[in-house]
């Protein structure tokens, strides 16, 4: 596995504060095990990349949901070429 690889993803997460669906494009790097979030809308980092051991790889696919730090993310999308090449054959189980 290169190590400088990473996947993106495109999420949403409902906010309930706000009555909002937000999107955010999350980016996981399995050389390390760290995520990253940004705030597809508005153009801004919302989580800097660091270390979370409760997501796997197998856990990223279309239509699934995962749990990053509380929030849960239902992943709608791939968010580049290379991720769907890499993982477009991996869906809803």
């Amino acid at each position: 596995m290169n190590h400088s690889e990473r996947f993106v993803f495109i999420a949403e997460w409902y906010d309930p504060n706000a009555s909002l669906l937000r999107r955010y494009e999350l980016l996981f790097y399995p050389g390390d095990g760290s995520v990253e979030m940004h705030d597809v809308k508005n153009h801004r980092t919302f989580l800097k990349r660091t270390k979370y051991d409760d997501l796997r790889l197998e856990d990223l696919f279309i239509g699934n949901k995962v749990n990053i730090f509380s929030r849960q993310l239902m992943l709608v999308d791939y968010g580049d070429p290379y991720t769907a090449r890499q993982l477009g054959s991996r869906k809803e189980k």
